[in-house]
């Protein structure tokens, strides 16, 4: 049976699917989400800032709005030029495995946290964090025995009250 791709089918008891062709492509690479539209397993995930409406994450209908519920282990996260605000601070613990955020560009692809005492992304044990090619305002990144990848990234308006500076790393993985 074909599925139109706005409908949700359910593969098991744990999670359903938005975005399969059909009732058997619930695999590892289908977009994933708990009853509670948690977002599960490897995927690639979309936004833009300025779509005119929030999709679903596909690069053809990317989400307007950053929220991490959108996020799973082992995600690639890419991000239109634009801005972006930080929904929550996030830990990402070793069950996390690891995170990519990839801007269009340092100079247009600007995420701003709006929270006072830093800290906004924690990485733990074997966590692999990857940012490339956007800015941070005001972020702080704390690696705890984790791995922090900040490549082509401007960090700017720091707040950090505490110790470090835009990344503070206690610890490394390797």
């Amino acid at each position: 049976q074909d599925i139109d791709m706005n409908d949700t089918i359910v593969c098991d008891d744990d999670y359903k699917v938005i975005e399969a062709v059909n009732e058997n492509e619930c695999n590892e690479s289908t977009i994933a989400y708990t009853d509670n539209d948690e977002l599960l397993g490897d995927s690639t995930i979309y936004f833009d800032a300025s779509a005119s409406t929030d999709g679903d994450g596909s690069k053809s209908k990317p989400y307007k709005v950053f929220k991490w519920n959108r996020i799973s282990s082992k995600s690639t996260v890419y991000f239109a030029n634009g801005e972006y605000t930080l929904d929550n601070k996030k830990s990402l613990y070793s069950s996390f495995q690891s995170l990519k955020f990839v801007g269009q560009s340092k100079e247009n692809t600007i995420f701003t946290s709006n929270f006072d005492n830093g800290n906004e992304i924690t990485v733990f044990d074997n966590v692999k964090f990857t940012v490339s090619d956007m800015t941070l305002n005001g972020f702080h990144l704390y690696n705890s025995y984790g791995t922090i990848d900040a490549t082509n990234v401007i960090f700017q308006n720091e707040i950090q009250t505490g110790s470090g500076g835009a990344i503070y790393s206690y610890g490394s993985a390797g």
